[in-house]
């Protein structure tokens, strides 16, 4: 009776790792969008300055 909690509890944690490794890369992705933008507006605005 102790293993079937165990393998249950197991996998519970591999999958809420998994989500919580998912939302890492999504969170992770989003940045790197915006700050490439950043960046490019950035360029943008030299360029119109000078």
């Amino acid at each position: 009776m102790v293993i079937i909690p165990n393998l249950y509890l197991k996998n519970l944690y591999f999958k809420s790792l998994r989500w919580f490794g998912g939302c890492l890369r999504a969170y992770a992705y989003s940045i790197n969008i915006l700050s490439s933008k950043n960046l490019i507006f950035d360029k943008k605005l030299n360029l119109l300055e000078k």
